[in-house]
């Protein structure tokens, strides 16, 4: 078939991009004819380098209502007869419009991919940790909270109603996300997780006592202070233990400020780089996020026999770590005191933490990159009456 991904960004760092760039690959080496629409462009560099030289790219530019991208997709997918569009940018509403505009004239069908939880995202949660500071005015910010999800509900569901199949990254989300969108009960959304990214290691590691975090420094999602509130206590009962934190973002500054002011050592802030060389050395890693899409960063982990000890603030969390014999899913609330119970009394197991490694890159073959693109190849064939 002949398939295009639209997106934002591309190429670029991130991990909806690392997982277009797996897709399209995977989709080459199987005879598909793959191309890839951005309107950013700012990495070229990793297309380069990661990217099957037999997928086109297409650069468009912002604003996305420039009537030259209409005109130049609408073009290329009529004379290459396009036969599949799939959206990585599940909101705003205006680029399910852009799509179906730009597939008109052409027998293409239209998927929309939300790589999110569907029922909230970071405006909702900034206003949400707004409320539960209490930062500023109560009712007013109760009442930007109900407009943010209203707004967000209508994107959604005008997004699902232009589309032929609407894919979310785990079968948790299904239910929540017709609530949410407010769907009938003959409404279909359809679940198909993300692929590993990486490439399991050939043979066992030698591990270092480390405590990983991979991921956006910021306290909105990731909520990166709260590593410290667990360090804080764990550093204090395991003296040869170390905390990397690898990624960058808008408060890496804040997290910085935040160590020198608790005065806490061993802690590594690498900047952004590539976190392959820490999860072979790693033992365990560490997502306290308020919420998550899949939590792509836990599969790569589990691959590397790197233990997750991860908040359970997303459904999806059950889907990798669905019971403690391939790690730990700590029930929110979010408390600091039960985290670092848990490394501490893994650090002191070294048995039980080599079982539970050995569980969890077992655990995560059945997200290999070719188990997943079958499903894709069958969501394709069905919306292609094949």
């Amino acid at each position: 078939m002949k398939i295009s991904f639209l997106m934002g960004i591309y190429p670029s760092y991130g991990g909806v991009e690392k997982v277009s760039t797996y897709l399209a690959n995977e989709l080459v080496k199987r005879g598909h004819e793959v191309s890839i629409v951005s309107f950013d462009q700012p990495h070229p560099e990793i297309a380069e380098k990661e990217l099957d030289h037999r997928v086109t790219l297409i650069a468009l530019q912002f604003p996305i209502s420039k009537s030259k991208n209409l005109e130049t997709l609408k073009k290329y997918y009529r004379s290459h007869s396009l036969d599949i569009l799939i959206s990585q940018w599940a909101v705003p509403a205006r680029v399910a419009w852009f799509c179906r505009k730009a597939i008109s004239g052409t027998k293409a069908r239209y998927i929309t991919v939300h790589h999110n939880d569907p029922t909230t995202n970071s405006k909702i949660k900034g206003l949400e940790l707004k409320i539960e500071n209490k930062d500023g005015l109560l009712f007013l910010n109760k009442l930007k909270l109900w407009g943010t999800r209203f707004f967000s509900r209508l994107n959604l569901r005008i997004g699902y109603d232009l589309s032929d199949a609407y894919v979310v990254l785990s079968d948790s989300f299904k239910s929540s996300a017709k609530r949410y969108m407010l769907l009938g009960k003959g409404s279909e959304i359809v679940a198909i997780p993300n692929p590993l990214t990486i490439s399991p290691p050939p043979s066992v590691m030698e591990k270092k006592n480390n405590i990983l975090f991979i991921g956006r420094i910021e306290n909105n999602q990731k909520r990166t202070l709260r590593l410290l509130d667990i360090w804080s206590h764990v550093c204090k009962k395991l003296p040869d233990w170390t905390l990397t934190i690898i990624g960058d973002g808008p408060d890496k500054t804040l997290l910085k400020d935040e160590i020198a002011s608790r005065q806490l050592e061993r802690i590594t802030l690498t900047g952004f780089t590539s976190p392959i060389p820490y999860l072979i050395e790693s033992k365990i890693l560490l997502l306290v996020s308020e919420y998550e899409g899949f939590g792509l960063v836990i599969t790569e982990a589990m691959s590397y026999r790197v233990v997750p000890i991860v908040l359970n603030s997303f459904t999806a969390c059950r889907d990798t770590i669905f019971n403690h014999s391939v790690g730990y899913a700590v029930d929110p609330p979010f408390n600091s005191e039960t985290f670092a119970q848990k490394i501490v009394d893994l650090a002191n197991d070294n048995d039980k933490m080599c079982e539970i490694s050995r569980n969890a890159q077992n655990a995560v073959k059945r997200f290999e990159i070719s188990n997943i693109v079958d499903q894709w190849e069958k969501l394709f064939a069905k919306l292609k009456g094949l």
